[in-house]
């Protein structure tokens, strides 16, 4: 590693380590109460995890909740416990789980087999499990022939990457037992999602498309 400077948005300059220092380091340079409230970065104005390594001489902004940035890594990371709840207890095909405007949805493949009002309770207790465990969030680059083989058990996985992923690279993130296709960012670990509800359920088709497969779509929200 190398010394490096850190430009904040106030004009501030700090010191800091490449590859060694992160985001988060950072602001508990600033502040350790500031630091337990952000949630994202963003690194030369791209959106970074908290604990990625800071690599060069850079800009650095730092989103709490109370940004849109901070919001949506918020419900993204979210969608990822959601995920993991969902497939430990029905066991089906992760599909897609975007962050919305408020809140968040994770499609699911699992017929026959349809979310019930009684899965809803059971959903939410993993859920919580998961958040209480205070698991890490795992960022891995992987090359793109990697993710495939990594996904080959998930056709909607599969045919994600074949479509979206156009460079050599791409990323995985993993918390406890879910490894998810996902750009991110997220937030640093799963202890620090307060309330998590699951707010309602619905059937789609995968790509929106009628013809294709019926999914399961569960919609929750956390803060």
């Amino acid at each position: 590693s190398e010394d490096i400077e850190v430009a904040l948005p106030d004009g501030r300059r700090m010191q800091a380590q490449s590859w060694s220092s992160t985001p988060l380091s950072v602001a508990a340079q600033i502040s350790k109460s500031f630091s337990k409230r952000v949630l994202v970065a963003k690194v030369n104005g791209h959106l970074w995890d908290l604990t990625r390594p800071l690599e060069q001489n850079c800009s650095l902004q730092l989103y709490s909740f109370d940004s849109e940035e901070g919001q949506d890594a918020f419900w993204h990371s979210s969608v990822h416990v959601l995920g993991q709840a969902m497939e430990e207890y029905f066991g089906g095909l992760l599909c897609y789980g975007p962050s919305l405007q408020s809140g968040f949805y994770y499609d699911m493949f699992m017929e026959p087999r349809r979310v019930q009002s009684e899965d809803i309770a059971p959903l939410e207790n993993l859920s919580s499990k998961f958040i209480k465990a205070n698991q890490p969030f795992e960022r891995v680059v992987v090359n793109r022939e990697d993710a495939l083989r990594l996904f080959k058990y998930n056709k909607f996985k599969v045919e994600a990457i074949e479509k979206k992923v156009s460079s050599p690279t791409t990323t995985v993130y993993r918390i406890g037992s879910l490894v998810d296709l996902c750009l991110g960012p997220h937030i640093p670990r799963t202890g620090l999602i307060g309330a998590f509800k699951i707010l309602k359920t619905t059937m789609v088709n995968w790509d929106g498309d009628s013809n294709l497969d019926p999914l399961q779509r569960v919609y929750g929200i956390s803060f």
